[in-house]
């Protein structure tokens, strides 16, 4: 909230809970929803309390702690060894880190969101791959029609139940934004290449879904880029409790995966719809 104020916004994974530490999050790398290269490593400079109780600042930090840190657009790890990256996804085991600087794009003046349907995630692999090697858009990220249906549903669990017949297997959801300079034009020509795109590949483009109209698309950006507040946990309301797990791999590769994890589901008795 204090960098929307600074008209700043925070780079975050999908609805995180309202207690979650936004700098433990940043340091285990956990999936922010934009994949643009510039905020593919937010962490610019952090300070770390090494296990004999030495301090470590990395970067422009080790001129001094945060208040009189300016962080001048430098490299973040200076000459020699990376050490900020040493200690990210070591889950405490090298170190704790105390703050961290990192980064935080601007607010966008303009946007439109596109929700792009697929049947099967078969069928995502190809438009993901154009549309991120063009770098259209901001936010870009698929979702399961469980996971949309758990965060779209107001009255629990009737809306779940409609919505989890009608949306698509998979929604495809792409935010194109203009910042401050010549905005307007930037969606333009976004859009332009994303038509170009979805002509090529037989692909829809659709402005709403069901539970979100063409007008709402943005309403749901904003909630997207805030964490969860209400309880339950958006991940705990069809069954109370989740195990949550992420890991990365390549985009040609997620059709297999998802097959294995529905695999090993069904070898469990477990139905694999109830999986996000």
């Amino acid at each position: 909230k204090e960098l929307y104020s600074h008209e700043l916004m925070p780079l975050i994974p999908l609805l995180p809970h309202q207690s979650t530490s936004a700098l433990t999050s940043t340091l285990e790398r956990e999936p922010a929803l934009i994949p643009k290269t510039e905020y593919g490593e937010p962490i610019l400079t952090l300070e770390a309390v090494l296990p004999h109780g030495e301090l470590l600042r990395t970067g422009s930090a080790c001129v001094g702690p945060p208040d009189e840190t300016q962080t001048d657009l430098v490299g973040p790890s200076g000459p020699g060894l990376d050490w900020h990256r040493l200690f990210q996804g070591a889950q405490g085991t090298f170190c704790i880190v105390t703050w961290m600087n990192i980064k935080a794009p601007p607010l966008a003046k303009r946007e439109k969101v596109f929700f792009i349907p697929f049947q099967n995630i078969e069928k995502a692999v190809k438009p993901l791959y154009a549309i991120l090697r063009q770098m259209l858009g901001a936010e870009c990220f698929l979702l399961s029609r469980f996971n949309l249906a758990c965060i779209l549903a107001k009255k629990w669990p009737a809306d779940f139940d409609t919505l989890r017949k009608e949306l698509p297997a998979f929604t495809l959801i792409l935010c194109i934004s203009g910042g401050t300079i010549l905005p307007k034009e930037k969606i333009g020509y976004q859009e332009a290449d994303l038509r170009d795109i979805a002509r090529q590949l037989k692909i829809r483009l659709e402005t709403s879904l069901p539970g979100v109209d063409g007008k709402k698309g943005t309403a749901l950006l904003t909630t997207l880029r805030s964490c969860w507040e209400k309880e339950p946990y958006w991940k705990e309301r069809f069954k109370e409790r989740c195990c949550d797990i992420f890991f990365y791999t390549t985009l040609n590769r997620i059709p297999y995966f998802t097959r294995l994890v529905n695999t090993v589901a069904a070898a469990n008795a477990y139905d694999a719809r109830n999986i996000g």
